[in-house]
This record gives C-alpha cells, structure tokens and sequence, in this order.
C-alpha cells in the first residue's frame, strides 16, 4: 500500500522514473530524502524518515482539500506545504526552516509551536488544530461607506412662516415671521424678515439674507451674507456678521461618523460567528475566520455606552466579550479635521429695528483628531476695533 501511495503521489506531482527510483531506494534503507530535509529541529537524527502522505487536510476546521505531506516514520512529527498554511492565514514564525521537496516548501510542525494533529490512516484524513495567535489578524469595519457624489440640483422655492398672536391688559400683539429660500444654481438664496405690530407701532425687521454653497465631495460650505462664526476655539464664542464664511460642513454628509468609533478584540480558534451589540442593540452579525479579531463600530449615541460581541464557533461554544466606550461631538476621529474662515462686518442689534454693521471682524479656526481620546484645536480671530487673540486648546477622555 505504501508502495502504490508513493507511485501515486510521484505521478500526480510529474516526477520521472529516476526520481521514483531513488525515493524508494531512500525509504528502503532509511536514508534521509534529501540533504534540504535537515533543519534545527530535524538533524538531531540524520536517520530521520519521511513519508509521502496525500490527505485531506483539515486546519482548525477549514477544509484545504487533497494535499501531499510528510510523515515522520517513527514520530507524530509533520512536514506541512507552506502554500497552505499562508492560504489559510498561518503566520510562519521568522527564520523558520523551510524543506524543499519536488520543487515545494515545506515546514515541520515543531516550528508551529504547541498544535493538535490527528492523522486516520483509514480515511488519509489529517486534522491539525493551531493556537489562535498563529493566525493572521481579521477586522470588521462598520464605518460608513465613502462619501456619496453631490445630489443633482433642481431648482425650487420654499416659504417658511410663524404667526403668534397674543393679548392681554387691553393689548394685543401681533408678530409674523417669514422665511423665503429658493435654489440659486448649486446654492441656495435665503431671506428672512419679521413683522411685529402692536398697540404703539408696526416695525418690519430684517434677519438674514445670503447664499450658501454646499460641497458635499469636500465636506465644506461657502456662505456669502448673514452668517454666525463659528468659534476659534471651544473657549470662544460665537458672533453675527455679514461677509463671506468657508469652512467644514459635516451635516452635508449625514451619514459620516465625525466621533471616535468603538473597538473591541477577541480570538477565535475556529470559524466562528460574531454578534456585536451596541447598548443591547443588534449592529451585525459577522463570520470570522479562526485567528485574532477585532470589530470597529460607530457609537449609536452620544455619552457613556456599553458594547458586546458574542462569539459562536462552528462546535456551537459561545463566548461573551464586553466593554465600555464613551462618544461626544467634542471629540474628531483619528485624523478627521475641520476648519472654518470667515470675514466681514459685525452686526449690532440684530432683530432690533435699528439694527446696522459695524467694525470688521476676521477669524480661522482649525480641529485635528489626533487620537481615540484626543483632539487638539488652535484659532486666531480680532476686529478693528476690539480684542484680537489666537487660542488653542485640547479636548481629552478621560476614564
């Protein structure tokens, strides 16, 4: 039988009859296969002999087919193809001894460290079992997909209005709001008024008039008229003016994740399936090869959370892995920035009748996310006639 495997196995691989020969020269007298077989591990006994073997090999439950090893005669030592092993996601250690044979790696299981191997001499079925570290790290990522192309523009008008109404003491109040918007090429125009009468006087008022941009591919919003800063810094504070405003526009995108996403590791020494909760709430269900793991999920709420992964491997053994995280809008994700410039006039009584502009005012502001618990900011803004200052400031988690 062994015979007739050897044939076999030397015919499905194309060597010539000399090959055949010797082989059966070199088991018969137990010389070693070739001079390429001796290692660290295998020339402590340089009458070692290896045997052909054509099994079904199965590596921690994944199924790799018919495949040519080699069995050490005397001990439960294997000599495993490379190609397979990287196939399946087998991290080789370094400097680790690789035998030719017929034009193939090979390496011996003792470089593998502490592994299972049962051989069924009835079925030639090799079933090895491998430490989850030996396998190659998996990630699941469940960010939001790239960001989408800008929406076709059609043009429209909305009108937008509030009517109060109120008496009391012999007086009656009467105040009307209005919002008139209309898209304007890729933009849209906006102006709004108010109307207040009462038993003195009625007074038109003007709020805000101006055009806005959006750049969904950039993430970024240009705004000409009216407008509200945005601050240099959290330490700032906002103010009204009327000029020109570029900066990052997250809401244009509503569907991007701007805040640290949550992460948790595990491992699996067999396929497995995961099932990530996120505050008791079912996010996805995953397979996972056998190996290390870890699942990157953005929070669904803002503040302290906790999450979840159950992992089921094919055996049906449950694992339950959890923990903590905690999601604010202060904080950018690893290497998301944002950035606001703007110039202009300041308003003075705004929503009052007399309202009118005043000195110039100019501010820049820039955020970076530099870690999952670290985001750092700087600004500068002035006004010719008031204070004119730069800031910086940090924003970190602490547990």
């Amino acid at each position: 039988m062994q015979s007739s495997l050897i044939h076999e196995t030397i015919s499905k691989k194309g060597i010539g009859w000399i090959s055949l020969i010797l082989l059966i020269i070199e088991i018969a007298y137990g010389l070693p296969l070739h001079a390429q077989t001796t290692s660290d591990e295998l020339s402590k006994n340089n009458s070692l002999i290896w045997q052909p073997y054509l099994v079904n090999l199965t590596i921690n439950k994944q199924e790799a087919g018919s495949t040519l090893v080699w069995k050490h005669a005397t001990e439960t030592l294997w000599l495993l193809p490379v190609d397979v092993l990287e196939r399946f996601r087998v991290q080789i250690p370094k400097n680790t001894h690789r035998v030719i044979q017929e034009d193939s790696e090979f390496i011996s299981t003792v470089a593998l460290g502490n592994i299972k191997a049962q051989f069924s001499e009835e079925n030639q079925w090799l079933t090895i079992e491998l430490e989850p570290q030996l396998f190659a790290n998996s990630s699941i990522n469940l960010r939001q997909p790239d960001l989408g192309v800008r929406p076709v523009a059609n043009s429209g008008t909305v009108i937008n209005y509030d009517l109060l109404l109120s008496s009391g003491n012999g007086a009656t109040t009467e105040y009307i709001f209005t919002e008139l918007s209309t898209g304007a090429g890729s933009g849209v125009a906006l102006a709004s008024q108010a109307y207040l009468h009462d038993e003195q006087r009625s007074r038109l008022i003007r709020l805000d008039t101006n055009y806005t941009l959006d750049l969904p591919e950039k993430l970024t919003t240009l705004r000409l008229g009216d407008a509200i800063s945005r601050p240099a810094t959290t330490l700032g504070r906002s103010v009204r003016f009327a000029g020109i405003q570029y900066g990052t526009n997250f809401r244009v995108q509503p569907g991007l994740i701007t805040a640290p996403v949550a992460s948790i590791n595990g491992q699996a020494a067999l396929p497995s399936v995961v099932d990530l909760y996120i505050n008791n709430i079912l996010q996805t269900s995953q397979a996972v090869p056998p190996g290390p793991f870890s699942i990157t999920a953005p929070p669904v709420i803002a503040g302290d959370g906790e999450i979840v992964m159950k992992v089921k491997d094919i055996s049906g053994r449950e694992e339950l892995i959890s923990g903590r995280f905690y999601s604010t809008p202060y904080l950018l994700a690893p290497g998301l920035a944002e950035f606001s410039i703007e110039a202009g006039s300041l308003r003075k009584n705004y929503a009052f009748p007399k309202d009118s502009y005043g000195s110039f005012f100019s501010s820049a502001s820039y955020r970076l996310g530099l870690t999952n618990k670290l985001t750092a900011e700087i600004g500068a803004q002035g006004s010719t006639n008031g204070p004119k200052n730069i800031l910086a400031s940090a924003t970190r988690l602490v547990p």
